[in-house]
């Protein structure tokens, strides 16, 4: 057999509650053997939620996933795959964090980003925090892509589209990282599609500035109509752009766009649009946490959305579902 790219402690030696807890028990960057480098994928953590309008504790999601990912196992019945076996994977630890200001925060992520592994090799995978972490790791990405001109194609998987301008007088919150990053030349909205929209909205307004800069938007009443129509087509458009255009296309996973109950459905959806390499995604921990549904009566499995923070959700349901995407998405 093969040697395997991605070393794991042997869980019938070693407990998967012992030791010092990793994304998936991946070594760490900087213990990766020599044969290994450079890695596939770098996972880092963002545990930040300075950016929040709401509810806070997302800070704590990278710690959360990292402690529920040991149960994480690298054989896929499904794809008959063993990502470790195919794939050089790590933690790279989480990215510098500054309190107090968002900006400051996002800068530093870009930095320490931006140099993780190989640019030329590594793709990166973010785990959050809050939404305010895609505006960095988009950067982070199109950096280590060469910066190509026009931007960055994206796949947003969201509830919401995260194009408000000004949030409480400030134009670095979880609401506002596509728009910055559009100002910015490192994403392109005519190639950029939103999957799972759905409302409530605070205003029909908010829904201008994708219509007037041409996002593709498919609201969640949109794919019960049209299925995915309309998210082939928009792939088949980036196929047909050149096999270059689609390397520099953008994976954002964020508030999950379907109920949790019809979470099957939802990831064999995604699983429709990865019919090219992605050089870099991340995931917010709000779409990962739930609030424990148990408060409300209702089985767990069929629990409302919301953010759970770790210390009063005992069973980390919400991380263990994430960690059901994760996994599989590396060897894509």
């Amino acid at each position: 057999m093969a040697q395997r790219r991605t070393e794991l402690p042997n869980p019938r030696l070693v407990p998967r509650f012992a030791g010092v807890a990793t994304f998936c028990r991946y070594p760490m960057l900087a213990q990766v053997a020599p044969e290994n480098q450079p890695v596939d994928w770098a996972i880092y953590g963002y545990p930040f939620d300075g950016g929040v309008t709401f509810r806070p504790g997302a800070r704590f999601g990278p710690r959360a996933v990292r402690d529920a990912s040991q149960y994480v196992k690298p054989y896929s019945i499904a794809h008959d795959v063993d990502v470790c076996q195919v794939l050089s994977l790590a933690d790279a630890g989480d990215t510098p964090i500054c309190p107090f200001s968002v900006k400051d925060t996002l800068d530093a992520t870009v930095e320490f980003a931006t140099g993780l592994g190989d640019p030329a090799v590594t793709r990166l995978l973010a785990v959050g925090g809050d939404h305010s972490l895609a505006y960095a790791n988009i950067k982070a990405t199109w950096q280590r892509r060469g910066s190509p001109a026009g931007g960055l194609a994206m796949i947003h998987f969201d509830s919401h589209l995260d194009t408000v301008d000004v949030t409480g007088g400030s134009k670095w919150t979880h609401a506002s990282p596509f728009i910055r990053a559009i100002e910015e030349g490192v994403l392109d909205p005519s190639r950029m599609i939103s999957i799972g929209i759905k409302g409530p909205l605070n205003t029909a307004r908010d829904l201008d500035y994708a219509r007037e800069h041409g996002i593709n938007v498919v609201t969640y009443e949109r794919w019960r109509r049209e299925g995915t129509d309309p998210i082939d087509r928009f792939v088949a458009d980036l196929g047909s752009e050149g096999l270059p255009d689609l390397r520099h296309r953008f994976h954002r996973s964020d508030v999950r766009p379907r109920d949790r109950h019809a979470l099957p459905r939802r990831v064999h959806l995604r699983r429709g649009v990865r019919a090219a390499p992605v050089p870099g995604r991340d995931q917010s921990r709000r779409r990962r946490c739930r609030r424990g549904a148990a408060r409300s009566g209702r089985r767990r499995n069929h629990g409302p959305a919301g953010r759970a923070r770790p210390v009063r959700d005992p069973v980390p349901v919400g991380n263990r579902s994430a960690l059901n995407e994760i996994d599989p998405a590396l060897g894509h």
